[in-house]
């Protein structure tokens, strides 16, 4: 009967979304990190370290860019001065600066953003790199007999041969979208605007810490773990039964 508990749960939900792109970046990444080219271990680590630095940090530093003045938040000052470029000026300049994180519409875009920004080069990267190495090299030699081009062979060969990961690091991934969210919104918004970025386990922290409802925080923990418990066997269920069959 809360309903806040189901608004909260949505913004759940939709900030998952992060998850394919966080994916589909993190493939092409270790696809084009795979590669023989020069300097390869040193691009490697960069792409690594978002994943290294403290959350905290990460989210202070977006919230400084995404900052909705142009004379502060990089991001929209670089838009202000597109803008006058093009002979956009005064209030219908400001007008056309996104309001990432004091703005419903683009508080929830901002923040997944953000999300594949941190994770994309983390260890979905890793893992894509290390079943890459461990695809036969014969597969691709037989492909390029055959005249397959580079989309191709990613399509038939490379994709398949990865199943087992992207069914790993799908699974994991749902888990930690259930369950996370609340150092961005802790730090970036606040839950706002309108609680319009408030996760599950944000509204745990504040009936808990804020409100006193210790009973209630500890209610709604339980629906969460049900929750991920359900999503796991669901994904077990028909991921696992797929990767058996192909």
């Amino acid at each position: 009967r809360d309903p806040y508990f189901w608004q909260y749960l949505a913004n759940t939900l939709f900030l998952m979304l992060n998850i394919p792109l966080s994916m589909t970046c993190a493939l092409l990444l270790a696809v084009l990190l795979n590669r023989e080219i020069r300097g390869r271990v040193v691009f490697r680590t960069l792409f690594f370290i978002p994943h290294l630095c403290s959350g905290i940090a990460i989210y202070m530093v977006w919230t400084m860019l995404l900052t909705y003045e142009p004379n502060v938040g990089i991001i929209n000052g670089f838009l202000w001065k597109l803008y006058h470029i093009f002979g956009v000026t005064g209030a219908d300049a400001a007008a056309l600066l996104p309001g990432w994180l004091i703005d419903e519409r683009w508080a929830k875009p901002a923040l997944i953003i953000v999300f594949v920004w941190a994770s994309a080069g983390g260890f979905s990267m890793i893992l894509y790199l290390a079943g890459l190495q461990n695809i036969p090299p014969e597969l691709y030699e037989a492909a390029d007999i055959d005249g397959a081009n580079g989309w191709m062979k990613l399509r038939y060969i490379t994709i398949p041969q990865l199943a087992p990961t992207t069914f790993f690091i799908f699974v994991t991934s749902v888990i930690g979208g259930l369950q996370g969210g609340f150092e961005a919104a802790y730090i970036m918004t606040g839950g706002g605007p309108g609680g319009s970025t408030t996760t599950i386990s944000y509204y745990i922290y504040t009936q808990a810490y804020q409100q006193l409802e210790v009973g209630y925080a500890a209610t709604i923990s339980m629906v969460l773990f049900a929750l991920i418990f359900v999503a796991t066997l669901i994904n077990w269920r028909y991921g696992g039964s797929r990767l058996e069959t192909s």
